[in-house]
């Protein structure tokens, strides 16, 4: 019988990481909510800065988005360039130009520099073409892009390990790594630089008293002239407006025992272009592990997972018998325009959440640029545009939104629109 358990949470090469008790010294430069790649990432620059930095983190670092994710590290937003840098400024084109096609290069570079055990590995993305009336598009999308490759349908099916598609494009920026242990080794490099890192304590409470933030825990309270909160798709009524700016679904996940052979035997990851997509990898021991848009409750029973070993079966028959060994399932933040969220609703508090799956590299990026535009008090440095806290229309009903959306796209899906 599988786990009900995170598989990177069993195979992080990392060790777990344990914050200290309440600090005695409570008084810091800079206050971090949220123990994600985000938060650590932003915490790491700063430490490294000179700042006196505190990471207040509810459980343990990754037990949110950041450890439960597919692992994935992908170029891009999941939108258009054109789109993002319409009417911006030449400086502002530039830093958004290199934040989409570079944030896969930073993240593995970081990797690099702090020797970080998460497995990484490199061999680009497969985005597979699921429906000829898609092909004209996207082969225009990779003539505009000359970091990506057009597959044919022959190359697809060599490539993945089945017939699958209509053609491909391969991003060879992107890879994948064990999401747990990378949250674990950023952490350990920021505690080495200076951060503090405080676990088991979740912020009840947040004021701002004589231009000092106030956070409140059940153990006390801290102090810091900034305050990033860095939680993302765990949001909870600490700013109780934030939640409303995000649609927050399930992505499930399961892994097979290891095998050897079959599909992506190169180390590739693989994606399709369905608006329910589904997302795939094997792991360094041979697991095969697929990911999907799962039900909004019931992430702890297994028969929610059926659809995913369906897919699984279908497409590749030769793990159609391989037993299961874990099942699980993370929070995705959604914003309505696919796009990154900064907001700084007060003086020296700064949010960003919504990567809309895109995550595991552009969350770090994120949080180091964050870490940036506090120490140069230049709001350019965050690359994306500040934006005001504005509600998802129609907030309180969406999880009846998000139903009836999961409909019309897998309609959508099945005419190639």
């Amino acid at each position: 019988m599988p786990e009900n358990r995170c598989l990177w949470w069993d195979t992080a090469g990392e060790d777990p990481v344990i914050g200290v008790g309440f600090p005695d010294g409570r008084n810091f430069d800079v206050a971090i909510v949220g123990a994600g790649l985000t938060g650590l990432s932003a915490a790491l620059t700063l430490a490294e800065a000179g700042r006196k930095v505190v990471v207040l983190e509810a459980h343990e670092p990754g037990h949110g988005g950041s450890g439960r994710s597919g692992g994935q590290v992908q170029a891009g937003f999941g939108t258009s360039i054109e789109s993002l840098t319409h009417g911006a400024s030449d400086r502002q084109r530039a830093g958004i130009v290199q934040l989409a096609n570079g944030c896969a290069d930073e993240l593995f570079s970081l990797i690099d520099r702090y020797k970080i055990r998460c497995a990484p590995m490199r061999a680009g993305l497969i985005r597979g073409i699921h429906h000829p009336r898609l092909l004209e598009s996207t082969r225009g999308k990779v003539e505009r892009d000359p970091a990506l490759r057009f597959l044919s349908r022959e190359e697809a099916a060599r490539l993945v390990g089945a017939p699958l598609y209509c053609g491909a494009i391969l991003d060879p920026r992107s890879g994948h790594v064990n999401p747990m242990a990378l949250t674990r080794g950023l952490a350990r490099a920021a505690i080495a630089a200076g951060m503090c890192l405080v676990t088991g304590q979740r912020v009840s409470n947040l004021s701002v008293r004589a231009n000092q933030w106030r956070l409140t825990t059940a153990s006390g309270e801290v102090s810091a002239g900034h305050v990033i909160l860095a939680t993302n798709a765990y949001a909870d009524e600490l700013h109780p407006a934030l939640r409303r700016t995000l649609v927050v679904v399930n992505s499930f996940q399961i892994a097979t025992e290891p095998f050897s052979g079959g599909p992506l035997s190169g180390g590739h990851i693989a994606s399709d272009t369905r608006r329910l997509v589904f997302y795939y990898r094997r792991d360094t021991a041979g697991r095969f592990i697929v990911g999907g848009r799962g039900t909004i409750r019931g992430a702890n029973r297994l028969e929610n997972y059926r659809f995913l070993r369906d897919w699984l079966s279908r497409s590749f028959p030769e793990a159609a018998d391989v037993p299961l060994s874990h099942f699980w399932a993370g929070r995705v933040a959604i914003t309505t325009d696919h796009i990154p969220h900064i907001h700084e609703p007060a003086p020296n508090l700064h949010v960003v959440s919504g990567y809309n799956g895109k995550g595991m590299a552009l969350a770090p990026a994120m949080g180091t640029r964050i870490a940036r535009r506090i120490l140069e008090d230049d709001v350019d440095e965050l690359c994306l545009p500040v934006r005001p806290i504005a509600q998802v229309p129609l907030w309180s009903l969406r999880n009846l939104g998000v139903t009836a959306h999961v409909a019309l796209y897998r309609a959508l899906d099945r005419m190639g629109r």
